[in-house]
Order: C-alpha cells, then sequence, then structure tokens
C-alpha cells in the first residue's frame, strides 16, 4: 500500500508579491528569512538589493515589511503578522532578532507605482503613495516617541497627497 502524504500539498504561487499572502494561500516558499537577521547584524544605514526581473525583490520587501511592521487597523487595533514565520528559519535566530518583530512603523514604497507616461506623473504617484504610507502609521502620532518637530514634519508628509503641485 503507497503511504499518503497528510499534509497539505503546497501551491505554486505565480505572481504573489506579498509574503502573507503567499503564506496565508501555502504557497511554495524559499526560506530567505535570514536575509532579516543579516540586515539586524550588519547596522548598515543602506541596503541596496539588486537583482535579475523577476527573481523575488517585490517579495522579499513584504517579508521584511511583515516581519518588522507594527501593523494596524483602520481602527488602530494591532495585527499579528507574528504567525507568517513560524516553521522558518528566522524562527530560530533567538530573542535578540525576534525581539524587533512587529516593532517599528514600516514605509514601504515599490518604484513599480510608478509607471506613469511622464516623470511629473510618476512623480505625483510617489508623492500619494508615500503620503499613504505615512497614514498608515499614524498611531505613532498619538504616542510620546516624536518631538513636536518630528510630530509637525510626519503630518506635513501625510498631507503631501492633498497637495496638487508637483513640486
Amino acid at each position: 500500500q503507497a503511504m499518503r502524504n497528510t499534509e497539505k500539498q503546497k501551491k505554486i504561487s505565480i505572481g504573489v508579491e506579498d509574503f502573507k499572502t503567499l503564506i496565508d494561500w501555502n504557497g511554495y516558499f524559499v526560506d530567505k528569512t535570514l536575509m532579516i537577521r543579516d540586515l539586524i547584524e550588519n547596522h548598515a544605514m543602506v541596503t541596496l538589493f539588486t537583482r535579475p526581473r523577476r527573481f523575488g525583490k517585490t517579495l522579499n520587501q513584504f517579508m521584511i515589511r511583515r516581519f518588522f511592521e507594527d501593523e494596524r487597523t483602520e481602527k488602530d487595533e494591532k495585527i499579528d503578522n507574528g504567525g507568517l514565520f513560524d516553521g522558518l528559519a528566522i524562527t530560530k535566530c533567538g530573542e535578540e532578532i525576534l525581539s524587533h518583530q512587529q516593532q517599528y512603523p514600516v514605509i514601504f514604497l515599490t518604484l513599480k507605482s510608478a509607471k506613469q507616461d511622464t516623470y511629473a506623473l510618476a512623480y505625483m504617484e510617489l508623492k500619494k503613495r508615500l503620503s499613504a504610507e505615512y497614514k498608515r502609521h499614524k498611531y505613532v502620532l498619538m504616542g510620546d516617541t516624536l518631538t513636536a518637530d518630528e510630530k509637525e514634519r510626519f503630518e506635513a508628509v501625510s498631507r503631501v497627497a492633498d497637495d496638487d503641485s508637483l513640486y
């Protein structure tokens, strides 16, 4: 008698860029979560990811976002994304690394949104996206982690999309 696999078969999820969607749909995922540990440990001011087209740059961005981000609903309720990483390599890296999980507001931008016909239109689109990212994290204005000047700058960036001027 042939042995039966009782585990749910994973799906090939072509074109799925959001790490959360991929995990929720039980899609195949090459575990690159140790990249998160490397980002924490190397203390770089800037990290540039260069890969050819279709090599998972956006998926990696989403994975990094879902790990670090203190994500909230519209009603300011915390969204727990910790379970997305269950069974992945990052969970074996110890408390020093895991203490960063879901702790920060993450500004997530991809230049895929700036494919308009003109520089001016692309610039406006990026301004809208950046403003929307700040609005997603409006909860930081409620706490005391930002100075008054930082709160003022935060609110100014949040309002950028409301300004129709290009520059």
